[in-house]
């Protein structure tokens, strides 16, 4: 299953959420700010930031961040054990 967030955009969400900024991010990553916004932008940059300090920086999960970054994603779900999958769409308030 493909996820619908890349790395870049976890992490970008994430340092919103946190109020920090692509500058402290980028010093914890140990990574320069212009290669902190490639990883933001693509989810990839030219070497391999400090996903541990990062993730404690941003409120988030090192071990988990790292494995993200290395290509993890969720096991398959075997749909035709459902008897049925139905969408619901509903109004905003």
């Amino acid at each position: 299953m493909m996820l619908e967030d890349h790395l870049g955009d976890v992490l970008g969400k994430a340092r919103q959420s946190a109020g920090r900024s692509p500058a402290e991010a980028a010093q914890a990553a140990v990574l320069s700010e212009s290669d902190y916004a490639m990883l933001e932008e693509t989810g990839r940059c030219g070497q391999r930031p400090n996903y541990v300090a990062l993730a404690s920086l941003l409120g988030l999960d090192g071990s988990k961040l790292e494995r993200l970054a290395g290509g993890w994603r969720p096991a398959p779900v075997d749909l035709s054990l459902w008897r049925e999958l139905r969408q619901i769409t509903t109004r905003g308030p």
